[in-house]
Parts: structure tokens; C-alpha cells; sequence
């Protein structure tokens, strides 16, 4: 009646924008927390949700916390359809009977994105070949709120490791009389 179209969310106030990480490795592995000196969309959203976060400087590796989608049906991190949101939004439905709460929202990060392979924002992981491109967004921010990172041993403790192994491994081929033990004692080392 004034003329002003219903909105069915609050206005925002204070936006909080960041560079995008766009990258030609095959699997994603690292996360940069800064593009050309401007902190990452993931860092600008973990300093806006704690101000005291510790965000480091350099690329680092993602610690994941599981697959995008598990056999079970359920995924690492909460999906919400934009539609049931829209719908209680729009004041058509209440949130209760789109199946949401306002305690789902409250005191969390919430990102907005597209998952479907039509928007091809599906990243290869380590865990999966087809990852959507917002979770590892959000599984960056949850690093930097949680102070995970997968951190790689060095070079020494590689060798050390390999060399350990390739001990045992040899001493179970060369000591044991019986072909079966051999066999046994260096697929169990492997």
C-alpha cells in the first residue's frame, strides 16, 4: 500500500565482503587466507563473527571434517532449502511448519550459496571428487574459529617414518622361515 515491496529479511547494515578464492589445482588442499593483500571471504566472515581470531598469514592446509555427504544422507555441515526459508520469509508459512527454528540461525555463521553441479562450484578434495565450492568455505571458517589446520610433518619425520618401515618391512621378508609369515608380516607392516 506505500508503495514498498515486502521484504521478507531484515536490511543489512553492515556487510561483510571478501576476495574469493579461485584456484587451478585440481584437488583443493590449501586455503589462502589472503588474495593480493585482502583477507579471503572465509577470514573476513571468522574476524566478523570473533574479532580475536587468529587468522594466519600464509596458505594453509584445510582440515576437513568429513565428506560433503556421507551414505548415510547426512553432510558435515547443516543445508537448509532457500525455498522453506523463502517461504517462512515471505510470511506464507511460519518456520515451524517448514520444518526450521530460529535456534538453528542463532550465534552461527550462515552462508548462502549454490550446491547443484549446474553452478559449477563443485571442487575435487582429498575426501571427494565432487565437493561443493561453499563448504570449503565454510569448512575454512570453522578452521579459523577452531584453530584446526592440518598441520605437515617436516621432511626429517617423513624420512624417519619411511625408513622405520622399510626396516620392519624388510626384517618380516628376511627372518620368518615360512612363506605365509613373510607374506603376512609385510602386508601388516604395509
Amino acid at each position: 500500500e506505500d508503495g514498498t515491496p515486502d521484504a521478507f529479511a531484515p536490511p543489512v547494515t553492515n556487510p561483510v565482503f571478501g576476495a574469493a578464492n579461485v584456484t587451478d589445482d585440481r584437488i583443493v588442499r590449501l586455503y589462502e587466507p589472503n588474495i593480493s593483500g585482502v583477507p579471503s571471504f572465509a577470514a573476513r566472515l571468522a574476524r566478523a563473527y570473533d574479532p580475536n581470531v587468529a587468522i594466519p598469514d600464509e596458505p594453509f592446509y584445510l582440515h576437513f571434517y568429513g565428506p560433503y555427504s556421507r551414505p548415510d544422507g547426512g553432510t558435515t555441515f547443516r543445508y537448509v532449502s532457500a525455498g522453506r526459508l523463502v517461504a517462512a520469509g515471505a510470511g506464507r508459512l511460519s518456520l515451524e511448519q517448514v520444518g526450521l527454528s530460529a535456534d538453528m540461525f542463532r550465534d552461527k555463521v550462515v552462508l548462502i550459496g549454490a550446491v547443484t553441479a549446474g553452478t559449477y562450484d563443485l571442487k575435487a578434495t582429498p575426501l571427494s571428487a565432487e565437493y561443493p565450492g561453499m563448504e570449503i568455505h565454510a569448512t575454512a571458517i570453522a578452521n579459523f574459529l577452531r584453530g584446526d589446520r592440518v598441520r605437515p610433518l617436516g621432511p626429517a619425520i617423513v624420512a624417519l617414518v619411511a625408513l622405520a618401515f622399510s626396516l620392519m618391512a624388510a626384517a618380516g621378508t628376511i627372518l620368518p622361515r615360512r612363506v605365509q609369515l613373510k607374506v603376512l608380516y609385510a602386508g601388516a607392516v604395509l
